[in-house]
């Protein structure tokens, strides 16, 4: 099955804030100047650039500590710029942005278990004002213990415990943007009213988590509800996605594997009385690009030479809730983290063991793959190249589009939009210019009626496994 003539690629891209992008090494590039991360003018540079080349978002991810397992990894964690030792704020961030761009979408992640609904529902909704309808909300539930330990728990919830907090949190907030009607807001000055009391209503919320009463105070968000955004591939985390999510954001290493989680995704959708176009599948996808491909492979030499494997492992440790110091990088890595089962990135670690069973990767060789971006796919390459991958993936209902990641910024994500761009937008993959005055106009989500999204509150009936998507 073909796609439609004029349907296009979803494009985001995923920007840490900080010294590090999630490619380890990144930021001693020759052309990183990661070392503005503190000055707005550095994200503002990445953000009209993006919108130059007509992405849909710029999308921030989060994260609540400083990674390591032990004082030692955080030392080094410290020492060498891993993602997460210095973390400015993301939602002060792109509602600067916001004020510096016209039709980029702004995705900021807020963790439901370490904020409250009242507060994440007014943030959210006033950055989609202040954007114009702009606002996306990656919702995360947080799987690291040390961001627990910084929010005065033990640990971290186990995961089942953190979803059925996140379906709450989630419920509320909606409920909460929906306490205002559309049209609340009159400045009537004959009859001296600026809201229209009878348009504004209590939620009186009573749940397991939370008690909330509201009404907000804010009106109702632009776009109805800001986009919403998620990560999850555990079980938990798909059935999380297919209740709520519009936008999720996947590790999927190559075409194979994202067919099957497209198809599985999609497939759950009916269960909570929404359609296969109500979800965007993103997956995310590491772009190192050239004007031939001898320049995209030394691009790509130059960034694992930059790679030290024990940051690496560093890394490694973090994401998957293990400390692995105590094993020589010289060990088989499969057998490793196959007996590891996480209370978070499930799918991250169940991806790496696979990788490592079939490349027969040692654990150092492991570590030092994964901090280069090795769950995304991977595109190396002239803009020929990429984009043949990229619309081979699209075509075969692998993704909806992909979350682009760069090595290092400003000049990385330039490269993307001087030269694949180009190349995606000859063969119609991508806008040549903006369209809608929403990110859900222009994503190609329809802008949702108030309360409607109870319906998926019931419990889900089991549905055929060969649901079309």
């Amino acid at each position: 099955m073909a796609r439609k003539n004029k349907e296009k690629l979803a494009l985001g891209s995923i920007i840490t804030a900080g010294p590090g992008t999630g490619v380890q090494g990144g930021w001693k590039h020759p052309q990183a100047e990661h070392h503005r991360f503190l000055e707005i003018p550095y994200y503002v540079e990445i953000a009209q650039s993006m919108e130059r080349g007509g992405f849909d978002f710029i999308f921030f991810a989060d994260k609540l500590a400083i990674p390591g397992r032990n004082p030692e990894s955080r030392e080094l964690a410290l020492r060498t710029g891993t993602w997460g030792a210095a973390h400015p704020d993301p939602l002060l961030i792109v509602a600067a942005l916001a004020g510096a761009t016209k039709h980029l979408g702004l995705a900021v992640t807020l963790s439901t278990s370490y904020q409250h609904p009242f507060t994440a529902a007014r943030s959210l909704a006033t950055l989609d004002h202040l954007s114009g309808g702009r606002a996306v909300w990656n919702v995360v539930t947080s799987h690291d213990d040390a961001e627990a330990h910084n929010y005065g728990l033990a640990r971290q919830l186990q995961r089942s415990a953190r979803y059925n907090r996140a379906d709450e949190f989630v419920e509320t907030v909606f409920g909460l943007w929906d306490t205002w009607e559309d049209d609340a807001v009159i400045f009537d000055k004959e009859n001296n009213t600026v809201i229209d009391p009878a348009k504004v209503h209590e939620l009186n919320h009573h749940g397991e988590h939370f008690h909330v009463q509201g009404p907000l105070n804010i009106p109702r968000p632009p776009q109805g509800r800001p986009v919403i955004a998620q990560a999850g591939s555990s079980e938990e985390g798909r059935d999380f996605a297919a209740r709520w999510a519009e936008v999720i954001f996947t590790p999927q290493p190559n075409i194979d594997v994202a067919k099957a989680f497209y198809t599985d995704l999609k497939s759950r959708l009916p269960k909570f009385g929404r359609t296969a176009s109500e979800l965007k599948v993103l997956p995310g996808a590491l772009i190192i690009v050239g004007e031939n491909e001898a320049i995209a492979r030394e691009k790509e030499a130059l960034l694992l030479e930059l790679n030290d494997a024990r940051q690496a492992l560093v890394q490694l440790s973090g994401m998957i809730e293990k400390d692995l110091s105590g094993y020589s990088l010289d060990e088989p890595a499969e057998p490793i983290l196959s007996s590891i089962a996480v209370q978070g990135m499930q799918g991250h670690v169940n991806a790496l063991a696979a990788i490592a069973r079939k490349d027969s990767l040692t654990l150092g060789q492991l570590a030092r793959r994964f901090a280069s971006g090795l769950t995304f796919a991977r595109f190396v390459g002239t803009p020929t190249q990429i984009a043949d991958e990229i619309e081979k993936w699209f075509e075969n209902y692998a993704c909806d589009g992909f979350m682009l990641r760069t090595a290092y910024n400003p000049s990385g994500t330039e490269d993307i939009v001087r030269l694949l761009i180009p190349e995606l937008r000859k063969r119609g993959l991508v806008r040549t210019e903006y369209t809608g005055k929403t990110l859900r106009e222009n994503i190609g989500l329809a802008r949702p009626e108030r309360e409607t999204w109870r319906q998926r509150l019931v419990t889900p009936e089991p549905i055929p496994a060969a649901a079309t998507v």
